[in-house]
């Protein structure tokens, strides 16, 4: 059941069937092993997401306030995963190891931002709030922002080469999904809100939402292709995977529909990079409302310049107030 798949669903669709199905091969496990005790099971980053690729790892975390009351429960539950032969990472905390966690280590902090319970009485709500809480203490979560800003950058350098160019990384190369989760966690962490889905008058539009939406479908689409034409796991677009890659997006692994299908890929790699580079670096500054000198009618607000009344029309700006905003 974890594996199967249909080849020719719709990627979203194949991505919600696997991921119900891998969540019912769990329950099914923790009621045989730990039905009795007071443990939770959570699943967390492109799992919890729901977005599980057919080589993707399952990521999962236990929670438990007595560990040594069930470590021998608990071991039988991952024997039988690793028993499975599927990709199962784990870990077992306490709610005072979960709580020091995402207080030291952004990278665990991000993985519980996409928690969500498998088995257990916690709020998935309740979990993200306190996250954002913990990030938000001290700078309203700016930390955390220029942390995924660094991730990016490192990204932009290891993977700038040409072979990258030729052959790219879909999931952690600069401008793929990574880069794109990026924007949702910042997203959340600052304004409470998911770009993929959602707006905020004066921090993301609805142009800028479309144009995630549209990049996340096509980077998608290609890596539910790119791991089902090949035996294990790999996000690297090789040449020998574009023509198959071609073939099952395209109905052809001709030479004019893999440069189609590489121009799609580049097009809207290109968009990611430019959403993520300008939203991060918005982000990581703290929100500055004031107005320009010797003008009335803009504000200025993260370093963007606005209308102070977004209803008045353009053609009745002073030629000598934009002017003004020269000696800003």
């Amino acid at each position: 059941c974890v594996a199967a798949i249909e080849p020719a669903a719709p990627f979203d669709v194949a991505l919600v069937n696997r991921t119900e199905c891998t969540d019912r091969w769990l329950q099914t496990i923790w009621h045989e092993t730990l039905e009795e005790t007071d443990a939770e099971l959570l699943a967390v980053g492109g799992y919890g997401r729901r977005e599980l690729f057919p080589h993707s790892d399952i990521d999962l975390i236990v929670h438990v306030e007595q560990p040594a009351n069930v470590e021998h429960k608990i071991a039988e539950f991952l024997v039988a995963l690793r028993e499975s032969k599927q990709r199962v990472s784990h870990a077992v905390r306490t709610r005072a190891q979960f709580l020091d966690e995402i207080e030291k280590d952004l990278r665990t902090a991000a993985a519980y931002l996409d928690a969500r319970t498998l088995v257990g009485q916690k709020n998935d709500a309740a979990i993200k709030a306190e996250v954002i809480g913990t990030l938000r203490r001290n700078d309203d979560g700016i930390a955390f922002v220029e942390w995924l800003i660094n991730g990016f950058k490192q990204r932009r350098d290891r993977t700038g080469q040409s072979v990258y160019l030729l052959e790219p990384d879909v999931k952690g190369g600069h401008g793929g999904l990574r880069d794109l989760q990026a924007i949702r966690w910042a997203a959340q962490v600052r304004f409470d809100f998911d770009p993929l889905f959602e707006t905020v008058d004066g921090v993301w539009d609805g142009l800028q939402r479309r144009e995630l939406e549209s990049a996340f479908e096509c980077l998608c689409r290609i890596r539910m292709q790119l791991h089902l034409q090949n035996p294990r796991k790999t996000e690297r677009l090789r040449f020998q995977d574009q023509e198959k890659v071609a073939d099952a997006y395209h109905g052809s692994p001709d030479r004019a529909e893999v440069e189609r299908l590489m121009h799609d890929f580049y097009e809207n790699v290109r968009t990611v990079r430019k959403l993520t580079e300008r939203s991060l670096r918005s982000w990581s500054t703290p929100p500055v409302e004031r107005r320009p000198s010797n003008t009335s009618q803009f504000q200025i607000r993260d370093g963007a310049l606005f209308l102070d009344d977004p209803n008045l029309p353009h053609f009745v700006f002073d030629a000598l107030q934009i002017l003004s905003l020269i000696h800003i």
